[in-house]
């Protein structure tokens, strides 16, 4: 069955052969009559040129014709040079397609190298188009092993589309992966930048493969506003963008680099908001905790260190933890059966609970299991 994209938007993929001659790996997304564009960058202070040139276009232009994404090469650390060689590709881009309004840059791949400018312009003038958002999806991937996509749609046959690529260099902080979301939904530039980046604070934002923010990473949206909606239709269009990013950032996960399991680490009963997210955060990043989930072995006691080295206010005879439906910790250690808990930790998706008792703050945070291919991949990367 063919997933639905919002109407007025068309996909273009190429191939540069920077993977496999039967492997796409350029994509430009279209709406072919323009399109408004909100984003959320990231907040690492060395961006790609990409990232850099894109804040100013979203700043200067009101109008877009959609996207240019590039693997393979980051355009990081490329000086003038990247903001030169990422404009001309855009303006190539745009040219070869006859475009009416500019293209966005996004580029994912080495860090360190510039675009090999002639390859990629062949590509371009050999263009698939198509209107398979699989394709899409799979037109954008690196380490990737599966393409990651999804789409809903609301009331009035609106629709929203996603498609995400990220496995690794997955951490917090604003965007956190190169995400691109599209809808036909008539909804103002304003209220679609502010619905973006609170549901990108309650879904990428609470997720890490290892915690390494990228330079490049960006999240954006794009509208055509081809469906008439009003006003009241807003809350359910902010529900179904959380919902949206969340699959595709559970996908993320669950294609971590040599990720086997996800885990979801739930704090509550914390006296501030920030205590509450900073042991989420803490105990989810852990790689002492991470691996031990991947090995299944219930040693809470690595839990218990990262909440101490938390930085928040803790009263240790009142620390609840629990994995699972498991009470391992009740302000001093708990009697458990380790076979069932060990069975428990076998799952693929596995829960950490850790109760302060102190107040009534809350937060939680998404990671995934820490294994031997992780390293494996990320040894040779660029070899």
């Amino acid at each position: 069955m063919k997933i639905e994209i919002p109407r007025g938007f068309k996909f273009y993929s190429g191939n540069a052969g920077f993977y496999s001659e039967d492997r796409p790996d350029i994509l430009i997304i279209v709406a072919e009559e323009g399109c408004s564009a909100t984003g959320v960058l990231t907040t690492n202070k060395l961006r790609a040129a990409p990232v850099r040139l894109a804040e100013e276009m979203l700043k200067k232009y009101r109008i877009f014709s959609g996207a240019l994404i590039n693997t393979g090469f980051a355009n990081a650390a490329t000086g003038k040079r990247g903001i030169s060689d990422a404009q001309e590709i855009l303006d190539f881009g745009k040219k070869v397609l006859d475009l009416p309004y500019p293209l966005i840059p996004a580029s994912t791949g080495v860090i360190g190298s510039y675009l090999p400018l002639e390859k990629i312009k062949k590509a371009l003038e050999s263009l698939n188009k198509h209107d398979d958002l699989e394709l899409a999806a799979r037109s954008i991937m690196t380490t990737d092993s599966f393409p990651k996509f999804y789409s809903v749609k609301g009331s009035k046959e609106y629709c929203l589309a996603g498609i995400t690529k990220g496995a690794g260099m997955i951490g917090p902080s604003l965007a956190t992966t190169l995400t691109f979301v599209m809808t036909d939904a008539d909804f103002s530039p304003y209220f679609l930048k502010k619905a973006l980046l609170n549901a990108v604070q309650k879904t990428f934002n609470k997720i890490a493969v290892d915690g390494e923010q990228s330079t490049n990473d960006a999240i954006f949206l794009f509208s055509t506003g081809k469906i008439k909606v009003d006003k009241s239709m807003a809350k359910e269009f902010e529900i179904l963008l959380v919902n949206l990013l969340y699959e595709l950032s559970m996908k993320i996960l669950r294609d971590g680099e040599g990720a086997t399991k996800i885990i979801k680490v739930i704090t509550k009963g914390f006296a501030s908001k920030k205590d509450a997210e900073n042991v989420a955060k803490r105990v989810a990043l852990s790689p002492l905790v991470k691996t031990a989930v991947y090995g299944s072995d219930p040693n809470w006691g690595r839990i218990f260190a990262c909440v101490g080295d938390s930085n928040s206010y803790i009263e240790e005879d009142r620390l609840r933890i629990f994995i699972g439906d498991y009470p391992v910790f009740k302000g001093e250690p708990v009697d458990f059966n380790r076979k069932e808990l060990s069975d428990y930790l076998k799952g693929d998706s596995i829960e950490i609970v850790i109760d302060a008792n102190l107040g009534k703050h809350e937060s939680y945070f998404f990671s995934c299991d820490l294994s031997e291919k992780y390293v494996e991949i990320n040894s040779s990367y660029t070899s």
